[in-house]
């Protein structure tokens, strides 16, 4: 996973069909990069999960779907074609 040296806590809620991943206190780009990446690999690899959080310090990311997913591609400037 991206970011795993600065991996905290990776939880699993099977009830909720949801997995919470906690991690240090990143950068702006190092936050979008991770959140865009481990959960396009979560989405194609766990093919039961509906949520996704991620805890980046005090800042909470939900993504709670692929469409959702979509548009973090859409707007993080990173993978701007332009």
């Amino acid at each position: 996973m991206n970011s795993h040296e600065e991996l905290k806590i990776f939880s699993l809620y099977p009830e909720e069909k949801q997995i919470t991943i906690r991690y240090n206190k990143l950068n702006e780009q190092e936050v979008q990069i991770t959140t865009i990446t481990n959960s396009t690999f979560i989405f194609n690899l766990v093919s039961d999960v509906e949520k996704i959080i991620f805890r980046f310090g005090e800042r909470r990311y939900d993504i709670k779907n692929k469409e959702e997913l979509d548009n973090w591609y859409k707007r993080i400037k990173i993978f701007d074609s332009k």
